[in-house]
């Protein structure tokens, strides 16, 4: 037999049924079957840490002690920590405020400029410094440094805005 010539089959599936079958090239990939089994689901997971926010305005970082909320911060390695001006190795070191607290062990979120707002507040229109264990100030306080962190623009707004630190004479 050579190869142009169609073969055909007679199929009798009922009486007085004929059907006459071509049989044509190979088809093609067929449709996917379904998923193997996978083995048993494992233990869920601790949660991770939150996202950034939808503006990229604020990160999240972890602390591993209470943290307050609207603190000057500084980075220890992967930990968040306050920046406090009578401890000279603290300069230049802050890079955001925290929006909010937490307590050991979770992540606490951050801002690193933009306005924010805390209805406690009751600036007088200037500067705002950084002050003692991370606290916001607009008086000076006597340090080992000075850093001015933003401008109060009403009582119970800042536009955060963090400079370099001015480290005080000996």
């Amino acid at each position: 037999m050579s190869g142009d010539e169609n073969v055909y089959k007679v199929v009798e599936d009922e009486p007085e049924v004929i059907r006459v079958v071509s049989e044509g090239p190979p088809g093609g990939d067929g449709p996917p079957g379904p998923p193997g089994d996978r083995g048993e689901q494992g233990d869920t997971g601790p949660p991770g840490p939150p996202g950034p926010s939808a503006d990229g305005s604020t990160l999240t970082f972890l602390v591993d002690e209470p943290m307050s909320g609207h603190r000057c911060v500084r980075m220890d390695g992967d930990v968040l920590r306050t920046v406090s001006v009578d401890q000279l190795d603290h300069a230049d070191t802050c890079f955001a405020l925290t929006v909010g607290g937490g307590i050991a062990g979770t992540y606490v979120e951050v801002q690193s400029g933009g306005v924010v707002q805390e209805l406690g507040w009751s600036w007088r229109p200037g500067p705002v410094f950084v002050g003692l264990d991370g606290e916001l100030t607009q008086t000076l306080v006597r340090g080992a440094f000075e850093q001015r962190v933003g401008t109060a623009v009403g009582p119970t707004r800042m536009l955060l805005g963090i400079e370099p630190s001015v480290i005080s004479p000996s």
